[in-house]
C-alpha cells in the first residue's frame, strides 16, 4: 500500500506542473509579442499590412518578413520598365512632321 501513496501525484507535483505550464504559457506570450513588434516595424516601413504579414510561419524573422514585404508590394504595384530609347535625343530635323518625331521616339 506503501507504493500506491507514493505513485499518486502531490499537491506539490501538481504545483510545479502548473508552474510550468505558467511558464511555458508566459514564454509563448513574450514570443507573440515580440512577434507582433516585428511585424508592427515591416509594416510600417514597408506599407504592408500587419495581417498579410501575419500569415508568414511564426518562425520568421525580421529579414524574412522584410524580402516578403518587399515581394508583395513589387506584385501589388509594378514599378513601370520605361520606353525604349528613353532619355535618347530623337535624331531628327526641326522641319520632321509628327509622324517622323513619334518614329524617332519610340521606334528602334
Amino acid at each position: 500500500m506503501a507504493d500506491t501513496e507514493t505513485l499518486e501525484p502531490t499537491d506539490e507535483d501538481a504545483q510545479r506542473a502548473e508552474l510550468e505550464q505558467l511558464r511555458q504559457f508566459k514564454q509563448q506570450a513574450e514570443q507573440a509579442q515580440a512577434r507582433e513588434q516585428i511585424i508592427g516595424k515591416v509594416s510600417e516601413a514597408s506599407g504592408i499590412p500587419a495581417t498579410l504579414l501575419n500569415y508568414l510561419p511564426t518562425d520568421a524573422d525580421e529579414d524574412t518578413l522584410n524580402a516578403f514585404a518587399h515581394a508583395l508590394d513589387q506584385f501589388a504595384h509594378p514599378k513601370p520598365q520605361g520606353m525604349p530609347n528613353q532619355g535618347m535625343q530623337p535624331n531628327i530635323t526641326p522641319n520632321a512632321t509628327l509622324h517622323d518625331m513619334q518614329n524617332a521616339l519610340f521606334h528602334n
